[in-house]
């Protein structure tokens, strides 16, 4: 109880807990519903999906997490803010590879261009934790990142590929197979969503910083 009351008094708790789960939104729901829009959208098989989706999901998801913390920890030391900043500016970057990898019409450069929104998509993940955990007492870390994350999954698990796939079912009609792709681009402004979370929150990580 006092975890929780110490960290839902803190607005920076809730930039970054709802950074985090707009950012999963998308993260989830894009990595949900990648296998059927490659199937759909380019013809390719499960065996041949699964090889080339868990190819560049491994890739670019290992390297995003190790590259936002390495950069939010070198930064950080000086400015507390970069814990914030980072990940707003991995998923704004992010967003012209995203539209660029959905959008082409061939599947190898859909596949190679998407492992760099995947990777700075995934680079939240490290900077977030961190500061979470440093906005309460150390023996309340375990608590703090447990609540971190139950708000965090219950939007980005809960809702991500629920809402991606509702946005394909109400697209069917004019788009046929193909209404998926516009449903996962149209998925683009929850990371945008999540960038203007993490910067508004940058200002209030260091008066919180505990």
């Amino acid at each position: 109880g006092t975890v929780v009351r110490l960290l839902f008094a803190k607005r920076s708790f809730w930039g970054l807990a709802l950074g985090g789960g707009f950012s999963a939104m998308m993260g989830y729901g894009l990595l949900f519903w990648l296998p059927s829009f490659f199937m759909r959208s380019y013809g390719l098989t499960l065996v041949e999906t699964s090889l080339y989706v868990g190819g560049i999901t491994i890739v670019g998801s290992t390297s995003g997490i190790w590259l936002g913390g390495w950069l939010a920890d070198r930064f950080g030391t000086r400015n507390r803010a970069a814990y914030a900043l980072v990940p707003a500016g991995a998923l704004l970057l992010s967003t012209p590879f995203h539209v660029a990898g959905v959008l082409s019409t061939s599947q190898f450069l859909s596949l190679l261009v998407l492992v760099i929104p995947i990777a700075l998509s995934s680079a939240w993940v490290g900077p977030t934790l961190c500061a979470v955990q440093h906005l309460v007492q150390p023996g309340m870390r375990a608590t703090g990142s447990a609540l971190f994350l139950f708000v965090d999954n219950l939007i980005g698990i809960g809702l991500g590929s629920l809402v991606i796939g509702a946005i394909s079912d109400g697209l069917s009609t004019r788009y046929g197979a193909e209404s998926l792709r516009y449903a996962i681009l149209a998925g683009t402004v929850f990371y945008l969503l999540g960038a203007a979370l993490f910067a508004l929150t940058a200002r209030r990580l260091d008066r919180d910083w505990v």
